[in-house]
C-alpha cells in the first residue's frame, strides 16, 4: 500500500546554516537509503508557503489568496510518497525520518509528520 508523509515545520523556527546544511545531508541519506529498499516512490521540499497561494469558494465564489493563513505558523514543508506492507511499517518509516532531524537539530526541535493511507 502507498502511504503519503507530510512534514509539517514551523516557519517561525530558526536553524543555523550549519544545521540546514547538516540536515540537507541527513535526509539526502535517507532518500537514498529508502530508494535502495523500494519504499520511497516519490518526495520533494516545498518552497515557503509565503510563496504559495490559495483557491478556495465560499458562497459560489472561487477565491484567490497570496501566502498562508495569517494565524497559522505550522506549513507543510515537504511530502514523501512512500509503499509501506501496513500502517505500522509507515509509521516506523516516519519516526526514522522524524529521529534523523532530532539527531542534527538537537532536543531544541518540534516537528510534526502526519502519515496517509493513499486511495488506489
Amino acid at each position: 500500500m502507498k502511504y503519503m508523509m507530510m512534514f509539517w515545520v514551523d516557519e517561525s523556527g530558526e536553524t543555523t546554516a550549519d544545521e540546514d546544511a547538516a540536515m540537507m545531508i541527513a535526509v539526502k541519506s535517507w532518500v537514498d537509503q529508502m530508494t535502495e529498499r523500494g519504499v520511497l516512490v516519490h518526495g520533494g521540499a516545498l518552497r515557503s508557503a509565503g510563496e504559495a497561494a490559495i483557491v478556495h469558494v465560499r458562497d459560489g465564489e472561487v477565491l484567490i489568496s497570496d501566502g498562508p493563513f495569517a494565524e497559522t505558523k505550522e506549513q507543510i514543508g515537504g511530502y514523501a510518497i512512500i509503499r509501506a506492507e501496513s500502517k505500522a511499517a509507515a509509521i516506523e518509516h516516519g519516526k526514522e525520518f522524524m529521529k534523523l532531524h532530532s539527531d542534527v537539530i538537537g532536543p531544541s526541535y518540534t516537528g510534526r509528520l502526519e502519515i496517509r493511507a493513499m486511495a488506489d
